[in-house]
């Protein structure tokens, strides 16, 4: 692996038939705030249960001054490396078979963490497993509660035979991250998908993942339309569609399925009708018609995501999402294309 190897830690941890069923926690974090208190706080009846959390210090600058929960303890790393680095250095680190992930501007309910682990224990042949956010994410605004949502929807409607991971809050037997080499931090030293190229590595070594949507954890993070842009294509649609050319497997791996392909082609076709009906009067009739059509194939192939943004926030979040969601295809399309173009292309 690029970045740190977790196999060369010499790291010793009990066996998984041990009495203990403690597991480690791992949170990464850069910078203190707010939602990083929040998290902790949240974290605090898995420590009483007799897990460990280890929170890992991606270099932020001065140090963190927070308090940490009794049964917590913390790792600073001297130089950034993104979140992938700082998970490995937990991992190493970790005292139990099992690690569970949780991203520091998530709240845990009292019993996810037993919840993820449980999956573990009571299925030796299960290597990850991973849940979803909840339907009720913190932040207010209507651009941060649809692009929250739209993770929430995206979980709940997945294969429970997962192709891919989440470290947002996800667990993974120590054993099969060691197989994989664990994050690959060389290649994503930034947040981007690094867990989700860790869950296609654990697939293509043997590695069984579920996807347990009634796991569900609150999302704090407070998105701007410049956050959207800049991890949904940099950070998502580019780097996804280059790990994507020359795999046989993907298409039932959460935003690519092939419904959300289409919808992609539909957005574009769209944007086209609109151009068109301005510029060519004399078809302007037939452009508009075909605009109509293609955000009415959109709104069905999502009906059950505008349904849930209706019954959360009416229909101004309903409305909204409706144009959010097309310009999220209009963008995610775009990157998807520049990424399969720019992809090195496997011998």
């Amino acid at each position: 692996m690029a970045g740190m190897d977790a196999r060369n830690s010499g790291n010793a941890f009990p066996d998984e038939g041990a009495v203990t069923r403690a597991v480690s926690i791992v949170m990464p974090c850069f910078g203190d705030g707010p939602a990083l208190r929040r998290a902790l706080v949240a974290l605090e009846s898995a420590l009483l249960s007799g897990h460990e959390l280890i929170l890992v210090d991606d270099a932020t600058p001065g140090g963190l001054t927070i308090e940490l929960p009794d049964g917590a303890r913390m790792l600073r790393r001297p130089v950034n490396g993104g979140p992938g680095a700082a998970r490995n250095d937990g991992v190493r680190a970790a005292r139990h078979p099992i690690v569970v992930f949780v991203d520091a501007d998530v709240v845990v309910r009292a019993d996810t963490v037993d919840r993820l682990s449980a999956h573990l224990f009571a299925h030796p042949d299960l290597d990850a497993v991973f849940g979803a956010y909840d339907a009720d994410p913190s932040h207010p605004t209507l651009l941060s509660r649809w692009r929250n949502l739209l993770h929430h929807h995206t979980h709940q409607c997945g294969h429970s035979d997962a192709e891919t991971f989440w470290a947002g809050c996800g667990a993974v037997r120590r054993a099969a991250f060691d197989r994989v080499s664990g994050f690959d931090a060389a290649r994503f030293s930034t947040p981007s998908v690094e867990d989700i190229d860790l869950g296609y590595r654990l697939r293509d070594a043997g590695c069984r993942i579920l996807l347990d949507p009634s796991i569900q954890v609150t999302h704090l993070k407070a998105w701007t339309f410049v956050d959207v842009l800049r991890v949904d294509v940099m950070r998502r649609a580019i780097p996804w569609a280059r790990m994507l050319v020359g795999r046989r497997r993907g298409d039932r791996a959460l935003n690519v399925s092939p419904s959300q392909r289409v919808c992609g082609v539909l957005a574009l076709l769209a944007v086209g009708a609109a151009i068109a009906a301005a510029a060519l009067p004399v078809h302007r009739g037939t452009m508009v018609a075909l605009l109509v059509v293609a955000l009415a194939g959109i709104v069905y192939v999502n009906r059950r995501f505008f349904a849930l943004l209706w019954r959360v926030g009416g229909w101004s979040l309903a409305i909204a999402g409706i144009a959010f969601q097309w310009m999220f295809y209009i963008y995610g399309t775009v990157g998807f294309a520049v990424g399969t173009l720019t992809a090195p292309r496997r011998a």
